[in-house]
């Protein structure tokens, strides 16, 4: 270890990947409000599911 700019390379490696993941996290969750049929789909899925449950406990 005696590469003086290997830390400071670290912390920008570090700082950069976490930048990206914010900005992916970001991007993603602008694009399902913006399209908003993601999140519909799965409400319907899950009243689906609960149909179910609710059909096999009344029998």
């Amino acid at each position: 270890m005696g590469a003086p700019g290997l830390l400071p390379l670290g912390i920008a490696i570090l700082l950069m990947t976490a930048f990206l993941a914010f900005l992916v996290v970001t991007i993603e969750r602008w694009w399902s409000a913006r399209r908003g049929r993601l999140q519909r789909h799965s409400l319907r899925l899950l009243h689906r599911h609960a149909d179910w449950h609710r059909r096999n406990h009344s029998r």
